[in-house]
């Protein structure tokens, strides 16, 4: 329960970053952390801390509820899914996982917004949402060495309970 809760922390932080230091295109760094969170606690963890941490970026995005939580729980389910079916885990792994992610993320936001409002992406460019996954890796990759799936169960290997 404390992970979640510093995890959450972090994303309220992450939120918070996004909106003050980036003006169009920005990194979506909510999305590496429930994707790294997911993959170091799980498939009901991981989905309800998405869930959380969706209702927070889609109450503070002012439109409508949904699009982000959705996104973040499909996401979340599958990363700790591809977690469960890799042996080892490593950041190229991570890398093109996050790439992936970002790139769905994106276009099932824009799929909820075009079903369910009246707002329309359709001229939006797509280099400004390739930028975006691009900026999203490189968060991806230099959040890795803190936030490394595999580096919780090293630890308790070397510490004997992993045995």
């Amino acid at each position: 329960m404390k992970a979640f809760f510093s995890y959450l922390f972090i994303a309220l932080l992450a939120v918070s970053a996004q909106a003050m230091l980036f003006n169009d295109t920005k990194p979506d760094l909510v999305l590496v952390l429930v994707f790294f969170y997911s993959l170091r606690y799980g498939h009901v963890s991981g989905m309800i801390y998405a869930a959380v941490t969706g209702l927070l970026i889609d109450s503070a995005n002012g439109l409508i509820f949904g699009p982000k939580i959705v996104s973040l729980v499909i996401i979340s389910y599958a990363a700790s899914s591809l977690r469960q079916k890799l042996f080892r885990w490593n950041v190229i792994a991570s890398t093109v996982m996050i790439a992936f992610f970002s790139a769905l993320d994106i276009l099932l936001v824009y799929i909820c917004f075009e079903i369910f409002t009246d707002v329309s992406f359709t001229s939006k460019l797509f280099g400004t949402s390739l930028m975006q996954v691009v900026y999203t890796i490189i968060f991806g990759l230099l959040a890795y060495p803190f936030l490394n799936p595999e580096e919780e169960n090293r630890t308790l290997y070397q510490a004997g309970e992993g045995v």
